[in-house]
């Protein structure tokens, strides 16, 4: 048999190197004890707390849609937000320039990870939250639509994420972040709070209860809200975000 030897310089193509990417930043967030407690932990503690010890006191029907909300939240900004601040830090996404990656080849493989987590824990929480009393009843059109509420909550999560992480230094972005993380937490996105409709927060905690009761036909207006935060954040993050420290 011959071995060809022959020297291949050129890079992988694009979609490999986006998915390798993407690889790599998904395992150092399940590397990750603290990304994990936000992601996992805070939200499955959450539903057994509301099993538990407030049956009666949190509505049984829309509470495991907020803590939903809350997980695509802590992802799409939390951990996205604390993990870029430090890869900027200690040079990370700085050495990854001298790769054939990217910016832009960065940015997909950070939003295919978030993606694929957001995925895990729609399908584990959901799951949790099943077996241990949620009914919820959705209906086919309210479920793509809350579908949608989710991916340009995510575009809009994403985005503040790399604006935090590229105007401050890290120690302020996991300050910052996780304070942020509080304050909208408790500001429509577990329990809704009718007057902060247009928080992205508040949308996406309201377009998931609205899924939860099957209505017909579903609210559009988190939706609208949502895509609006999306495009602006998105915008801005364009011209903000970097790679260099």
């Amino acid at each position: 048999m011959n071995l060809d030897l022959t020297p291949r310089p050129l890079a992988a193509p694009r979609g490999r190197r986006i998915l390798a990417h993407a690889g790599i930043e998904l395992t150092n967030v399940l590397r990750n004890g603290e990304q994990l407690l936000l992601t996992l932990v805070i939200p499955l503690g959450l539903l057994v707390v509301a099993r538990g010890w407030l049956a009666g006191i949190v509505d049984a029907t829309t509470f495991p849609a907020g803590v939903l909300a809350l997980a695509i939240w802590s992802t799409g900004f939390t951990s996205l937000a604390i993990n870029t601040g430090f890869e900027l830090r200690y040079g990370v996404l700085e050495r990854l320039a001298a790769t054939p990656l990217r910016k832009a080849d960065v940015i997909a493989g950070k939003a295919a990870s978030v993606a694929i987590i957001a995925a895990g824990q729609l399908l584990l929480i959901g799951g949790a939250a099943i077996a241990l009393w949620w009914r919820p009843e959705p209906t086919p059109a309210g479920t793509l639509i809350a579908l949608l509420d989710i991916a340009f909550a995510l575009i809009t999560f994403a985005s503040w994420a790399l604006i935090l992480a590229s105007l401050l230094k890290a120690e302020l972005v996991l300050a910052v972040g996780n304070l942020i993380y509080l304050v909208l937490a408790g500001a429509g996105l577990v329990v809704a709070v009718p007057s902060l409709w247009w928080l992205p927060t508040a949308a996406l905690g309201d377009g998931l209860r609205h899924w939860t009761h099957g209505l017909a036909p579903a609210p559009l207006t988190p939706l609208l809200v949502l895509i609006t935060w999306a495009i602006v954040s998105a915008a801005i993050a364009r011209k903000v975000f970097r790679w260099m420290s």
